[in-house]
This record gives structure tokens, sequence and C-alpha cells, in this order.
């Protein structure tokens, strides 16, 4: 599911089909050659990413599953223990370098 992600990733940022320039545009991340998005491993990343996913009205803290990817200036972070909230869905969070919120995607 992460390679998923990754590759959708990776598409968006190389794209010149104008529909998916302007989604791209809409999600905050620059055109980049693919090799800048990348599953991050360090746990540290990934915990303050658990945390800013887990923030305000999101599900209460607990041990979660976090995946993150690098999307350069922005990550994208999944709580793979919330993937059937959103019923055939899966909710991304959309970060930035400081893990402050920015938007969420629904894939």
């Amino acid at each position: 599911m992460v390679e998923n992600i990754v590759d959708w990733a990776r598409s968006l940022v190389t794209t010149t089909d104008s529909d998916r320039v302007q989604a791209r545009k809409n999600y905050g991340f620059a055109p980049m050659p693919a090799d800048r998005v990348r599953i991050v491993t360090d746990v540290q990343a990934c915990a303050r990413a658990g945390r800013a996913y887990l923030a305000d009205d999101r599900p209460a803290p607990g041990r979660h599953r976090v995946v993150l990817i690098s999307v350069g200036d922005r990550y994208i972070a999944l709580d793979l223990n919330q993937m059937g909230r959103a019923g055939e869905f899966m909710t991304e969070a959309v970060l930035d370098r400081q893990f402050r919120l920015l938007s969420w995607l629904m894939t």
C-alpha cells in the first residue's frame, strides 16, 4: 500500500498533464524529480507525524502505525490503524516540514 502512495505522489510531481498539474498545485506539491519522493524511516519523524495526524478532532491518542512519505518540502502521513475510517477511501494528511497539518487527501 505504501508503494501505491509513493507511486501516486511520484506521478503527481512529475506530470505535465494540465489536470494533474492543477491537482499538484492544489495539494501544494512542487514539480520535482521522482526520486525526491521517498519513504521516511526515521522513528522520530514518524512519531511527530503521528502526533500531527491525531491532533484536534482526529482519533484518540494511542499506539498507531504511521506511514510517512517525503515529497520535496512536504510529507504525506497515513495512519494504518485508521484506513477503514473513510469507507472505501484512505485518508492521508499533508504536513509541512514542521509537521503542521496543511490539508487532507482522500485516495
